[in-house]
């Protein structure tokens, strides 16, 4: 499959926004698990919801709803425009017929 420079570009950036949006999802959590030891002690509603799950299983759910909630570092609309402008260009190219060349004729 050909990518263009700027599609390998695109998913090198990709790649490292997911890595990144992946560490900060382990520190929120941490930091959500901390503020609970630590701070919210005295919220009835917090600690009464969060009874029956133990440390491991908030954590895991802590850290997929902040992976959820920073979804937005993804440039997804960014990809799909890209697919679009190929798309629109190869339109054009394909409606141009001063670039046709015919193989046994004299026009190319």
């Amino acid at each position: 499959m050909k990518l263009s420079r700027m599609e390998g570009f695109l998913n090198i950036i990709v790649c490292y926004i997911v890595i990144v949006q992946t560490i900060l999802s382990i520190l929120m959590s941490i930091f959500a698990k901390y503020w609970m030891d630590n701070v919210a002690f005295d919220d009835q509603f917090i600690n009464q919801k969060n009874s029956h799950l133990n440390n491991s299983q908030y954590s895991v759910l802590n850290f997929f709803t902040y992976f959820l909630l920073m979804n937005t570092l993804l440039p997804i609309s960014m990809m799909v425009q890209l697919e679009v402008v190929k798309w629109v260009q190869k339109f054009f190219i394909d409606s141009d017929y001063t670039m046709y060349c015919d193989i046994g004729g004299e026009h190319c």
